[in-house]
């Protein structure tokens, strides 16, 4: 049975005593309720903002060719209908516009979407069952001063951001992203004082960071107004912007999920429930809204509709956050779900998701996957299977929970080791807290069939991402994610090698004694101390690491002996200027998350460092727009051991990277059987992972992997050679990859295509070659 674990900090609730009420999200739902009820206009928007969307989906319309990959509404769905044969001829000729997605909102503003998935035939064969409303837990009419106790929630929200503890840090993090999933940069405006910030500020936040870009917000082009107000992020000249991040979340959302998934007692998590309950309590928001919905100008409809989304996303938040305090509160104790699953059960509830689908299946992937593989669920839009949703910023956990929160049938498909897995019986019993107890969604449907029968879930499938691609290729191969494979051992030891010789320099160029001669003289003279077995390095904690130089210097020694070579494998033979080497502290900053108790090694952070610096620009191309800047990453450890993880110089980057504050997601790719979520460092950051039970199964949405190609040593040696002078051998080992082609990038592409490179050449005509090909082949 689960009980709280030892991580109680009771000097928390009473510096904040806020915190320590059980009562604050209903309060916040009923006082919600009853602003809706006093304004009264809810309903007529919803009604107008609904029709907008309908045309949308009628014909005649323009076809949008650029995917969209989020659904701030929570509404749309994937388009069942197939795409015609000959796409343009069709439109041309006056046959009608095929839409990429389509909108498909409930009849209430206030409602999650079911999408008539409780009509399905198949439903009717498979003992449903509907889940417990959460009406009348909450009515509408309380009173009190919301302004004033958001705004002491503002001064609590600061005060936690400020103390270096990670659980108060976890509180705060968890209070923010409900901020953001429900008001997004709304909910961050924001100040302590005696009263709440007056909606004016509010409206001129809006109209000089969110609706200002935008001539015209129409409901097929919601998005370019919603990710700015909701997955905009601030870059280091403060502007404001938003990445060309699919699934509609900023990459702070990396910090969020991490906040949620640590496994945090009970009242720690219903504390961060209270304090966002209270950051949500906003009279001046709500008149903001107001008064953004009553303008008369052009823009009429389209400021409407930003208001109508905000106040529905608020209210979804509201319904999600009251469930969450609920179950926290449950008298009868979880015997498996723990406070994390609990609350990113909830959370993930608003993720904006596209497509949504209509059924996720809870199943035992070692009983099932060759059933689901060989139907039309599999990888289809409607139906959600964890080996084919590619999640965004999710940890390990959330990521299960994102497949079931808002999903309005769940399927668990009954199997002999179903309840052996530690997994399945979170989720059995995650179901049965829904059909019991309470739930958010109104309308959700639990169904249980035997994995024999599997095939009834094809009955749901309609489309699939193919269908829904303007362009005949390969998935993935427009977008292509960026693999990670092992290097070979003298690679690893050679980017280790460089990485560390520059931060030392760096450390001497900023501390800098006078009369011991040039901070590349004095470098390189260090450096000879951590290569010596005999020598005794200096005692210091630097950049988060305790006693990093006896660190650094077991590693240096280390790589060299793996490669079977004399260290040090680097030394200095440039120089770098104080307000470089300054700037590069300040620059990287930013970029390194907590390390305290992580067991990262020294090395492998400055590794992945100089990865970012030297080695990315080759692959993803950093000016703005990129489209390869965003995409995720894949840690290819499939026939890895943990030793090997661990320890091989060839890992060095990746043990450094997930420990980055990246623009793209990391996640693992392993064989059944590896137990890669146990290993080190992965089981701390509690990484997306995906299991390979079957040969044929691949990546979600990625038959396509672009990673470095045979020559980069050559550019990373180069790139580096007016700085750092490296080892003759390691020297000759780069020009000879030279060998290996001319182009440091490699597309590598599964199922039925052959490894390739693009020298000379880039993707786009590749693709453009590529599907040439493809059409002759289908007229032969």
């Amino acid at each position: 049975m689960y009980h709280d674990p030892v991580q109680r900090d009771a000097g928390m609730l009473e510096r904040f005593p806020e915190l320590a009420a059980t009562d604050e999200a209903r309060r916040t739902l009923s006082w919600f309720l009853g602003r809706a009820r006093d304004d009264g206009t809810l309903a007529e928007d919803w009604a107008e903002s609904r029709s907008r969307m309908e045309e949308v989906n009628a014909r005649n319309n323009v076809m949008r060719t650029v995917v969209i990959e989020h659904d701030f509404w929570i509404c749309k769905r994937a388009n069942p209908v197939p795409k015609p044969e000959n796409l343009f001829r069709d439109f041309l000729t006056g046959g009608g516009s095929w839409n990429e997605q389509i909108w498909q909102p409930p009849a209430e503003w206030g409602e999650w979407p079911t999408f008539d998935a409780g009509s399905e035939e198949w439903l009717a064969h498979s003992g449903a069952r509907r889940t417990h409303s959460l009406d009348g837990a909450v009515e509408p009419g309380w009173q009190g001063n919301a302004d004033r106790e958001r705004s002491r929630a503002a001064e609590v929200l600061l005060a936690l951001a400020v103390r270096p503890r990670p659980v108060e840090m976890c509180v705060g993090n968890q209070a923010l992203a409900w901020l953001d999933v429900a008001l997004g940069r709304l909910g961050r405006v924001m100040h302590a004082g005696p009263g709440d910030v007056a909606p004016g500020v509010l409206l001129h936040d809006l109209g000089e960071h969110v609706l200002s870009p935008h001539s015209a917000v129409v409901a097929t082009m919601m998005e370019d107004s919603l990710e700015l107000l909701y997955g905009a992020v601030r870059t280091a000249d403060g502007r404001l912007v938003s990445r060309p991040s699919p699934r509609g979340q900023s990459n702070e959302w990396r910090d969020y999920f991490k906040a949620f998934s640590r496994d945090l007692a009970r009242e720690q998590v219903l504390a961060s429930v209270q304090l966002a309950s209270l950051l949500l309590r906003s009279d001046s928001v709500w008149q903001a809204l107001s008064a953004l919905r009553d303008y008369r100008g052009d823009r009429r409809a389209d400021l409407r509709d930003v208001a109508t989304c905000v106040r529905r996303r608020w209210y979804l938040a509201l319904c999600s956050l009251a469930w969450l305090e609920l179950s926290l509160l449950r008298p009868r104790p979880f015997e498996t779900l723990r406070p994390a699953d609990l609350a990113c059960f909830a959370v993930a509830a608003l993720l904006p998701l596209y497509p949504r689908p209509l059924v996720a299946v809870s199943h035992r992937s070692s009983d099932a996957k060759k059933q689901l593989m060989g139907g039309r669920a599999w990888g289809s839009n409607e139906v959600l299977v964890d080996a084919t949703f590619r999640p965004e910023w999710q940890t390990n956990r959330a990521m299960l929970w994102s497949l079931f929160a808002a999903t309005p049938v769940i399927c668990t498909l009954r199997s002999p080791g179903y309840t052996e897995s530690p997994w399945c019986r979170a989720e059995a019993e995650m179901f049965e807290h829904l059909a019991g107890t309470a739930d958010f969604l109104a309308g959700r449907t639990l169904v249980e069939i035997d994995v024999a029968a599997a095939g009834l879930l094809d009955r749901a499938a309609r489309s699939n991402p193919a269908t829904h691609r303007v362009l005949e290729a390969a998935a993935g191969i427009d977008t292509p994610p960026l693999e990670i494979r092992k290097w070979d051992r003298w690679q690893g030891a050679m980017v280790r090698a460089v990485a560390a010789t520059r931060f030392i320099h760096r450390v001497f160029v900023l501390t800098q004694v006078e009369g011991q001669g040039s901070p590349a003289e004095q470098t390189n003279r260090f450096l000879e101390v951590l290569c010596d077995p005999g020598a005794e390095p200096p005692e210091q904690s630097l950049f988060g690491f305790d006693r990093i130089w006896h660190r650094l210097a077991a590693a240096l020694r280390a790589d060299a002996a793996a490669v079977r070579l004399e260290p040090p494998l680097a030394v200095v033979s440039g120089s770098e200027a104080h307000d470089q080497a300054e700037g590069w502290f300040r620059r990287h900053a930013q970029w390194v998350s907590d390390l305290s108790g992580c067991g990262l090694e020294p090395g492998d952070l400055l590794a992945a460092l100089d990865w970012r610096d030297y080695l990315e620009p080759f692959l993803r191309g950093y000016a703005e727009g990129s489209r390869y800047e965003n995409q995720a990453a894949f840690l290819d450890l499939r026939g890895v051991t943990e030793d090997e993880w661990m320890t091989d110089p060839g890992w060095t980057v990746a043990r450094g990277l997930i420990f980055l504050r990246l623009t793209y997601p990391l996640l693992v790719r392993q064989l059944a059987g590896q137990r890669a979520d146990e290993w080190p460092l992965i089981r701390e950051l509690d990484i997306p992972v995906f299991t390979q039970h079957l040969p044929e199964q691949g990546i979600p949405q990625s038959e396509v992997f672009f990673s470095l190609g045979g020559p980069w040593p050559v550019a990373y040696l180069n790139a580096n050679s007016d700085y750092v002078s490296i080892s003759p051998y390691l020297a000759y080992a780069c020009e000879e990859t030279l060998k290996l082609g001319s182009d440091p990038v490699m597309i590598r592409a599964d199922k039925g295509l052959s490894a390739l490179s693009l020298p000379g050449q880039g993707l786009e005509e590749w693709l453009r070659e590529y599907n040439r090909k493809q059409e002759g082949v289908g007229e032969g």
